[in-house]
């Protein structure tokens, strides 16, 4: 039973990274990222950007992945579970392997993606997985381009 709990417990620090990671892109971006600390399902990050006198809200669930080997798809909650609406985006993140100086380091990418695009794309649940998005489609083209930030309010 402790396996268990050790596992849970180190897919919470992935999220956690993942989290943290997309809050300090969109900060960069003059785009202010409230984490909700888990209370919230669903939705980890309430997003404000100010244009003009206008201030707007987005919502951001983050979906990570820490794998050691390229991944390619996320493992989503069960249908119903989180919102399809407008301003409801999805950040699917991976660590990639680049370069940075002479030596190697593993950095993340994101893609963004709005919530009626993954609920559209998603694959269909089974009795013991609640379905995933695939960053590839049917042809092995990328759905969407890594690091697409300005899609959250340009769409």
């Amino acid at each position: 039973m402790a396996r268990v709990g050790k596992a849970r417990e180190h897919n919470a620090e992935k999220g956690e990274a993942g989290v943290h990671f997309v809050a300090s892109e969109l900060y960069r971006r003059g785009i202010v990222a409230l984490p909700t600390t888990g209370n919230i399902r669903g939705m980890d990050l309430v997003l404000v950007k100010r244009k003009g006198n206008k201030i707007e809200f987005r919502a951001l669930e983050v979906k990570t992945t820490l794998s050691e080997k390229p991944q390619g798809f996320w493992p989503l909650s069960r249908p119903g579970r989180a919102p399809v609406h407008p301003h409801f985006y999805y950040a699917f993140v991976r660590l990639c392997h680049g370069k940075v100086g002479d030596s190697k380091s593993k950095v993340f990418e994101a893609f963004i993606v709005p919530s009626s695009r993954v609920q559209k794309e998603r694959t269909k649940p089974t009795k013991n997985w609640p379905g995933s998005w695939y960053l590839k489609d049917r042809n092995k083209q990328p759905r969407v381009p890594a690091n697409n930030w300005n899609v959250l309010w340009n769409s």
